[in-house]
């Protein structure tokens, strides 16, 4: 899932950023170029989060910038097959639907769930959902899921997955927006030594 890895790359410097603030610029320049970018071996770059080493800079001919290698440390995101991880509903429609954990866009279609849902078109001013008599649950959007990852496909600016939720102790968790189910919210926390004077 999350990943602190060390990389190397290229940077190039134009000329008017050989002073003082040499060190501030390579690193913006780092930034700009590889947060957020996407690859099937980095994953999703997050964050570049430090320098571990730099290479002497070399004059590019015909540009005048200088060319400088260097590596650092950068947390990433990186999905797998067989992963478990949590989304939230974005989109249902009769083939399925899509959910999004991060920059990860995950697709269930209907033969990856429980053969009890049935889908439920938009009727009457309510958006489409899947629901389930068998299992009493509903999966529309905004609510939260569990998914296991069945395969990941990497783009130059997204991730994008197919998954299911037809196993065990996966599926729908609730709906984001609805906080009362879960244990503790909106609850006044008492101190453990003042509940034992109650």
């Amino acid at each position: 899932m999350f990943f602190l890895a060390e990389f190397e790359d290229h940077i190039q410097v134009e000329p008017k950023h050989l002073g003082p603030h040499f060190e501030d610029n390579i690193m913006d320049t780092l930034r700009k170029k590889v947060e957020g970018s996407v690859s099937s071996e980095r994953g999703h770059l997050l964050k570049v989060l430090a320098q571990t080493w730099r290479g002497k800079g070399k004059c590019q001919d015909g540009t005048g910038r200088v060319l400088v290698q260097m590596g650092y440390h950068a947390l990433t995101f990186k999905a797998q097959a067989k992963d478990v991880l949590d989304c939230e509903v974005s989109e249902v429609n009769k083939l399925g639907f899509f959910g999004d954990c991060g920059p990860l866009r995950i697709f269930v279609s209907g033969s990856s769930m429980h053969p009890s849902y049935e889908f439920h078109d938009a009727a009457g001013g309510s958006a489409p959902y899947y629901q389930s008599l068998e299992l009493n649950e509903n999966i529309r959007v905004g609510t939260a899921l569990r998914i296991r990852l069945l395969g990941v496909r990497y783009e130059s600016s997204q991730m994008f997955a197919i998954g299911t939720i037809h196993a065990d102790w996966l599926g729908p968790a609730g709906d984001t927006d609805d906080v009362t189910g879960i244990a503790g919210v909106g609850e006044e926390i008492i101190p453990p030594a003042q509940a034992l004077l109650n």
